[in-house]
């Protein structure tokens, strides 16, 4: 036998609104997420627009209480309160299963997903383009080629996350601010390096390393840069 609660509860179509809005605000994440990182807003946005989502599931567990959807009208839901819910009393239990219904989701994101997303953000790099220090294009073909074998090695490490070549070549030219570009890109180190021909010698410098957050947890990254100082004839 069903609790009268419960019973009203089906009567007011309460669960096919939560699982109509829980599927619409699922639609909405996966659709401006992809816009977000396309705009280079910060991940912030994405908390608000999750925490602005949560907050309509108990409005809408109010709105299907009060109002129903019949024949493409929506017409208010005929019927006395149960019980002694009333009021308040009524109004906090509303609230209550909206908490709930959006706890799961509340959860995934700011604790599971958070957890995931700093523990990836640690295990990743990304290298910026060589600056050549002289004019020409050979030199700037060079330094392309050291930015690219560098990439390369990089991307060998496991579990390291390398930021692919196009979305770095955006900072080939002017002011360069580590951090910031770090927290645009979404990782934990930001390298820098120079390449300059001198007596038709070019050498490359050992990259600077910026760290958005703190310097990579993988020995191999270090040994990859040690060996970056090249000569070429």
């Amino acid at each position: 036998m069903e609790l009268p609660l419960f019973a009203e509860l089906k009567r007011r179509r309460i669960f096919r609104a939560l699982v109509g809005y829980g599927i619409a605000a699922f639609a909405v994440l996966q659709i401006i997420e992809p816009i977000m990182h396309g705009l280079r807003w910060p991940d912030a946005v994405l908390s608000y627009v999750v925490a602005a989502l949560a907050v309509g599931f108990p409005v809408v567990v109010g709105l299907a209480w009060i109002f129903d959807v019949n024949a493409g009208r929506m017409i208010r839901t005929q019927g006395d309160p149960v019980g002694a819910l009333r009021g308040a009393r009524l109004l906090l239990v509303l609230v209550g299963i909206g908490v709930l219904a959006a706890a799961p989701g509340v959860v995934w994101y700011f604790v599971v997903r958070g957890i995931a997303r700093t523990a990836l953000r640690d295990k990743s790099i990304a290298v910026l383009p060589f600056a050549s220090l002289n004019a020409g294009e050979d030199t700037a073909f060079f330094a392309d080629g050291i930015h690219g074998d560098l990439l390369t090695q990089l991307s060998k490490i496991g579990d390291l996350k390398v930021i692919s070549r196009t979305s770095v070549l955006q900072y080939r030219t002017g002011t360069r601010n580590l951090r910031e570009i770090g927290e645009a890109l979404g990782v934990a180190t930001v390298l820098e390096g120079s390449v300059q021909r001198a007596d038709n010698r070019a050498a490359s410098d050992r990259p600077e390393m910026g760290a958005a957050a703190r310097r990579p947890a993988f020995p191999q990254v270090g040994r990859a840069l040690a060996d970056r100082r090249v000569r070429h004839p």
